[in-house]
């Protein structure tokens, strides 16, 4: 069965995006692309920022489901956080035009949809993190700091090295290096839960 106008128009505009930048096509090159009439094009997506903000929730639902699947069958928090830096990295590898459309930012500023989408995904996160939290196995802390000790190294080397190959090719992370991303990601993490030493002999500030 021939694909959906919608489902074509995603994945041409996905193409064309990760190729050409999130500014580069435009609504007749990404129609043309897809092979649907002009109709089908303004019935489903008025807009490129409609189009474009599609495809972007379209690529952020479908990581999102993968990365908390995870989350739900690990047994320990080390599972846990360890396994997301994996689900990342092969996330990104098996869509390397998705990696690249999203970490070039986009294209578009956020919209009610993703919004939903990214607060529903994240109050998930934070449900699977409060129990090791009050475990003493990962630290409390906001939000935005919490993504970016766990995931944000990672997501900086998938973006480094989608730079040195030509669209579509997948970033290139061997196996050791996903092991000590992972490694890294859970030690610094466990840095962050771990108490701060305390003095036990406060000083007056004289020597003596």
């Amino acid at each position: 069965m021939p694909a959906p106008a919608r489902e074509k128009l995603l994945d041409a505009a996905l193409r064309l995006l990760a190729r050409d930048g999130a500014h580069g096509p435009s609504l007749d090159a990404i129609r043309l692309e897809a092979g649907v009439s002009v109709g089908a094009l303004y019935h489903h997506f008025p807009e490129r920022s409609s189009l474009v903000a599609a495809v972007r929730l379209r690529l952020l639902e479908e990581y999102q489901r993968r990365l908390l699947a995870l989350l739900a069958e690990s047994d320990t928090a080390e599972q846990g956080i360890r396994g997301g830096v994996h689900v990342h990295l092969t996330w990104c590898r098996e869509h390397p035009d998705g990696a690249r459309f999203l970490v070039d930012g986009g294209g578009a500023p956020a919209d009610d949809p993703l919004r939903r989408a990214n607060r529903a995904f994240f109050a998930d996160v934070q449900r699977w993190w409060r129990p090791h939290v009050a475990a003493g196995a990962l630290p409390q802390l906001p939000l935005d700091l919490a993504w970016a000790t766990w995931l944000g190294p990672t997501t900086e080397l998938v973006r480094l090295r989608l730079a040195e190959r030509p669209a579509p090719q997948p970033p290139r992370i061997e196996d050791d290096v996903r092991e000590q991303l992972a490694t890294a990601a859970w030690a610094g993490l466990r840095a962050l839960a771990a108490p701060v030493p305390t003095d036990p002999e406060p000083r007056t500030g004289a020597s003596r």
